[in-house]
């Protein structure tokens, strides 16, 4: 797992708005952010595959998941294999199986966090939005060179598979 792998590509306020009605029954709040589309989103054939990738990835902070409202944190830095079946178990159980599990990176040390939520589609679980600060975007692989002007950059993915 490496934040590399996902592509992205600038795309304007409108079609980040259609993007996140996607995955959303409300609207998406006003916000200063840098919108994009996400062209090659993680994803996994399962939740334990795909934990136990983040958790020895380089910037991996910390693994949050829902249990029926409740969010359980789990930070990488004191996770045991007990609290990595744990959140498996709790991703597996959630009956919406979207925005239940959330992945935090800190590149710095008292930076802010990128965050990517995962939904099941199809037998995969798959990275559907990312949230991530301005300088983190030398991060990522980019379709085309971005136009940054806002602190704040929010991808969404389309549901849709590009060729590698």
């Amino acid at each position: 797992m490496n934040l590399r792998d996902i592509c992205l590509e600038q795309i304007t306020r409108e079609e980040i708005e259609q993007l996140h009605r996607l995955w959303y029954p409300t609207n998406m709040k006003h916000c200063v952010l840098n919108p994009f589309r996400i062209l090659t989103p993680f994803n996994s054939s399962s939740y334990i595959h795909l934990l136990e990738d983040f958790v020895y990835t380089q910037y991996s902070d910390r693994v949050s998941v829902n249990n029926k409202g409740k969010w359980f944190k789990y930070y990488t830095r004191k996770m045991c294999q007990a609290d990595l079946v744990e959140a498996v178990q709790i991703a597996q159980s959630d009956c919406y199986g979207q925005g239940h599990l959330e992945l935090g990176f800190i590149p710095e040390r008292f930076g802010e966090p990128i965050k990517i939520k995962f939904a099941e589609i199809g037998g995969l679980i798959w990275g559907y939005d990312l949230l991530f600060p301005m300088e983190y975007s030398y991060l990522f692989s980019w379709a085309s060179q971005p136009i940054l002007r806002l602190p704040d950059c929010r991808g969404v993915w389309d549901g849709r598979v590009s060729p590698a």
